[in-house]
């Protein structure tokens, strides 16, 4: 049966974006919503849209982070409509439920040990986007896409690590469209972070980006912005995006000891931002973003890595 696709734009209280895609999917069979915006809005944005939550299945949420999950639980307390989520991105949330103020406390020493200064952890650790969502994440209640006992029509859930640890692609190859979440966006190189002290969240990325070229053409429809052909070339892209995002570091990084945040003070982002321009949302992206790209070259020998006073630096 062939799915209809009806995109919807969903506002969202993040600056750099404003807006979250969600897709109803129907084949007269099944309704399925794919990712759910930020927030409990999501009933009445979806009323407001001549959708009647009564009629979803299913909620299929492509990754972790709260613009794609947090409208999810207000979907199952008033509609009882279950949401399912790759396994690692579950285990990950399950793990911050069980110990909220532990994970609060790694993250505020991690950033230190990568030398964010006193006087910016504090405001910048508020800032954090699980900190702020932080209430929305212990209410949640998803459950593994594992558990989806009888497969659906002509839908292929697709590993995709890297954005997440738990990232999925949802493809339905009869129709030669892919769902990619923040794998893939048009426009926006999707940020690559750090979930723990050791995963290198950019080298399973750049191998989940190569895992998503497929032969035949495919439309994608990504989690912000509009759905865009020749998923290919946009691949191609952002594989280069990484390439000369890690030529700028090494330059950074050349004959000096470096930290994580005086890379991403250096570093030059989109739209000739640089990190005193940014709120402290977008510092803690720019600040994961170093992070996890120091992390790969270091795995890949590109740089070295010692600990000074408690700080990790790096050079060439």
């Amino acid at each position: 049966m062939v799915y209809s696709i009806r995109r919807l734009e969903i506002p969202i209280s993040i600056r750099a974006l404003r807006t979250a895609s969600i897709y109803l999917l129907d084949n007269g069979k099944r309704r399925i919503l794919i990712d759910t915006g930020m927030d409990k809005n999501i009933v009445d944005f979806l009323r407001t849209n001549q959708i009647d939550p009564n009629q979803i299945d299913l909620v299929l949420l492509s990754h972790m982070h709260i613009d794609h999950i947090g409208g999810a639980q207000e979907l199952q307390n008033q509609f009882g409509i279950k949401a399912y989520i790759g396994r690692n991105d579950l285990e990950r949330i399950e793990s911050l439920q069980e110990s909220p103020k532990k994970y609060i406390s790694w993250q505020l020493d991690y950033l230190k040990e990568n030398g964010v200064p006193d006087k910016f952890l504090q405001n910048i650790g508020e800032n954090h986007p699980i900190f702020k969502e932080l209430k929305n994440y212990l209410s949640l209640d998803l459950n593994s896409l594992e558990k989806i006992d009888n497969k659906l029509e002509n839908i292929e859930f697709l590993p995709v690590p890297g954005h997440s640890s738990g990232s999925t692609c949802f493809l339905i190859k009869d129709q030669n469209a892919i769902f990619t979440g923040d794998h893939v966006l048009e426009r926006i190189t999707p940020n690559i972070s750090y979930y723990d002290e050791s995963e290198d969240m950019l080298g399973e990325y750049i191998s989940s980006l190569k895992n998503t070229i497929f032969d035949q053409p495919l439309e994608a429809h990504p989690g912000h912005g509009h759905q865009f052909g020749d998923l290919n070339k946009r691949i191609d892209g952002i594989l280069n995006h990484h390439e000369e995002r890690i030529g700028e570091i090494l330059k950074i990084v050349e004959k000096k000891w470096v930290c994580a945040y005086d890379v991403a003070r250096q570093m030059k982002w989109s739209k000739g931002r640089t990190m005193d321009s940014m709120n402290m949302m977008e510092s803690n992206f720019a600040i994961g973003e170093a992070i996890s790209h120091l992390r790969h070259m270091s795995f890949k020998g590109m740089v070295s890595k010692k600990e000074i006073n408690g700080v990790h630096y790096y050079s060439d």
